[in-house]
């Protein structure tokens, strides 16, 4: 294996060690930032060095570049494991840098003076507005800055990150639909597009068949009054849905090198220690998983780890798997009761499951269940998205 070259800006240092760690190489690891240069050994998941100045603001700062030759290293007295190498530098402040409790102080003091800002805006179009205006309370104590319109107008000159549109019942609906799916094609040409829950109007199949098109996040059903329970489901509904939309979608800056890294250090090892590799970093997150190649007649069993057994094959038409194949992207699922997967679920009910894709296919499928505490799944999910080349699947 070749030196590999990066930069703590694309992968950060607890995902650089714990992808070596996943893919049990050894090697010396240099890093390089405006502290100066430091050196770090691996090998086995123990780590050999100093907290260092350079260590710190690649760390806490993700400042620098690295570089990783691989190879045997000595032995030394002072290895570490390489989980507790990184809550050695969690807790210790880079130098200059104050305390994070003094920070923390002078942070509730500053909080004290100045008014809070709201960090979303919402748009609502609706022909009657009166199902939102009990809404509306509820969305600034959120910190939401919210704008009812009654007209079906986009207001110039305004930035928005969400909105709601809440077409006119039937009977006054026909006619305007094609100013509402304006409206929707309007949303979807901002930058970055302003995602759009659509209620009503879902008994026109062509209106409805255009707002998926066009871009529509959700299409809801209008409420059936503004009292009782349906009305208060409705609320909640379109509550949960905003807070799911204006959530920060966890967007993982250093997914592609994630990858890249993932590759670079199995370049020149065979599928099966690649195999092996990906099965050790999800059981970094995970208790129990298994990885699957997905074949014509059933699912061939390659690996996995924390179950008593593995079957060597799983049938085809398992509905959790077959969702994971359809799907092609990261899928979590409740109440699983699949039969066929109880040495996996471990008396649980909940799955994650990552699609393998190879030419654009997926050709396999790693399946996990009881998720560890403080586990982080992102870094075996950016991997997973690129691996399926390796594995000879």
């Amino acid at each position: 294996m070749r030196s590999i070259v990066g930069r703590f800006a694309d992968l950060s240092l607890p995902e650089l060690l714990r992808l070596l760690t996943a893919a049990s190489v050894a090697g010396e690891l240099a890093l390089r930032n405006t502290a100066g240069e430091a050196r770090v050994r691996v090998a086995a998941g123990m780590v050999e060095g100093e907290v260092s100045p350079v260590a710190l603001a690649a760390y806490h700062r993700r400042e620098g570049s690295f570089t990783f030759r691989p190879g045997e290293v000595e032995a030394e007295t002072n290895w570490q494991p390489m989980e507790e190498f990184l809550v050695r530098l969690a807790s210790t402040p880079p130098p200059g840098e104050v305390p994070r409790s003094d920070v923390l102080a002078e942070l509730r003091e500053t909080l004290q003076e100045v008014s809070p800002v709201a960090g979303s805006n919402v748009l609502v179009l609706a022909a009657d507005p009166r199902p939102y205006r009990g809404m509306e309370l509820d969305w600034q104590k959120r910190g939401w800055q919210v704008r009812i319109l009654l007209n079906p107008s986009w207001p110039e000159g305004e930035v928005f990150h969400a909105a709601v549109f809440h077409l006119p019942g039937s009977a006054t609906l026909a006619g305007q639909g094609g100013v509402w799916l304006e409206l929707l094609s309007h949303a979807a040409a901002q930058r970055p597009p302003v995602p759009v829950i659509w209620v009503g109007g879902l008994a026109d199949a062509y209106l409805r068949h255009e707002a998926v098109q066009r871009g529509a996040a959700f299409l809801l059903p209008g409420p059936a009054g503004e009292v009782g329970e349906a009305a208060r489901w409705f609320r909640e509904d379109v509550t949960a849905l905003l807070e799911r939309l204006l959530r920060p979608r966890e967007v993982h800056p250093s997914g592609g090198a994630l990858q890249e890294f993932f590759l670079a250090l199995h370049a020149d090892t065979t599928p099966e220690e690649a195999r092996a590799s990906l099965l050790r970093l999800a059981a970094s997150a995970f208790s129990r998983g298994v990885l699957l190649a997905c074949r014509a007649e059933g699912f061939e069993v390659l690996g996995g780890f924390g179950c008593p057994t593995l079957p060597r094959r799983l049938p085809r038409g398992v509905a959790a798997l077959e969702e994971a194949v359809l799907r092609g992207q990261e899928v979590e699922l409740e109440g699983v009761e699949e039969a066929s997967l109880g040495f996996l679920l471990g008396g649980q009910r909940r799955l994650s499951l990552f699609p393998l894709r190879v030419r654009g296919e997926v050709a396999g499928i790693l399946v996990a269940s009881g998720p560890r505490a403080g586990g982080d799944t992102r870094e075996l999910a950016a991997v997973a998205k690129g691996a399926g080349p390796l594995l000879a699947l």
